[in-house]
């Protein structure tokens, strides 16, 4: 047996899906065991193996040979989902989401799937969560929401993504802050662009009184001044 799992974990590791679903074929319980990789020492559960390593259709096959997709792995508690959403592979994430598996679980720092996809620009495996009816408004563990953190460092693509997949672009921070704020205070011009388009409030405040415009201002480039000027802003002191 212990070869076996040897040759699964090689297998798994090297890609290899033929071989994979050979040795599960010969050995239907190994899918639902711990496996040791003897070269760093690690040992997950198969369907988290298979899922790090990105083989949708093993992952399907572990399932049906009673794998738990909900299995998890220290020290985070991630499960294959958060593995898959990591690594940015979508066929894993759609094999799980056909089994059943749950599509907001936290890990320790309360960090869904969806918020990894999205920290990590795994914006396919972003898709096939939200199409999932995953929460994509969900407070991410700094707070705020997904949105707010991706205007601040202008991410274009992930703010334009999320606001298509229904995020809320007038979402307030414990500040009271929009995510229009942070792009503005941080010059993201981009961001502030797609916000804009999305229909973010120009003339919003925050908890101070502060309207983006009275950020953008204050930002080393000011280089969103022009555009939130065009769109109607004011300051709102």
């Amino acid at each position: 047996m212990l070869f076996a799992e040897r040759k699964l974990v090689q297998a798994l590791q090297h890609w290899d899906v033929a071989a994979s679903l050979e040795i599960l074929g010969v050995r239907p319980g190994l899918a639902r065991k711990r496996l040791l990789d003897r070269a760093s020492g690690r040992s997950m559960w198969s369907l988290s193996w298979a899922s790090y390593c990105g083989l949708g259709e093993v992952v399907d096959r572990m399932i049906d040979l009673g794998a738990d997709p909900e299995v998890q792995e220290e020290p985070r508690n991630w499960r294959p989902m958060h593995f898959a959403a990591h690594l940015g592979h979508a066929a894993v994430s759609a094999a799980l989401i056909a089994h059943g598996a749950e599509r907001d679980p936290a890990d320790t720092d309360g960090r869904t799937p969806f918020q990894v996809a999205i920290r990590e620009a795994r914006l396919e495996v972003a898709r096939v969560l939200a199409e999932s009816g995953c929460d994509v408004d969900r407070a991410p563990p700094e707070g705020g929401t997904l949105l707010h953190g991706q205007a601040a460092v202008g991410r274009g693509a992930a703010v334009e993504f999320l606001l298509a997949a229904g995020a809320d672009a007038n979402a307030r921070d414990d500040d009271g802050a929009t995510p229009l704020h942070l792009a503005a205070r941080a010059d993201r011009e981009d961001a502030v662009r797609i916000l804009l388009e999305y229909g973010a409030k120009v003339n919003a405040r925050d908890g101070r009184g502060r309207t983006p415009l009275d950020l953008a201002r204050a930002a080393p480039r000011a280089a969103t001044v022009g555009l939130l000027l065009e769109r109607g802003a004011t300051s709102g002191g």
